[in-house]
C-alpha cells in the first residue's frame, strides 16, 4: 500500500478540493445560462432551479472543506 506523508495528503486534498470547486463553478454557470436560454430539456423550470440551488449548496460545502484543509 502507498504510504503518504501528512503534507502529501494535505497537498492532494487541496488540489482535489480546488478541482471540485472549479468543476462546480463551471456547472453552475452552465445551469444558469441554460435557464436564461430556456434550455432546460425535459425538466421543468422549477426542477432546473432546484438543480441550481443544489449546485450552490455543493459549492458552499466544498468551500467549507477547502477552508478546513487550509487551517
Amino acid at each position: 500500500m502507498l504510504s503518504l506523508t501528512d503534507n502529501e495528503v494535505i497537498e492532494l486534498a487541496r488540489r482535489k478540493a480546488n478541482a471540485k470547486l472549479t468543476t462546480l463553478d463551471f456547472e453552475l454557470e452552465d445551469l444558469k445560462n441554460d435557464l436564461k436560454l430556456g434550455a432546460t430539456g425535459p425538466i421543468t423550470i422549477e426542477e432546473h432551479e432546484l438543480l441550481i440551488r443544489s449546485c450552490q449548496r455543493e459549492i458552499q460545502v466544498w468551500q467549507w472543506i477547502e477552508q478546513k484543509i487550509y487551517q
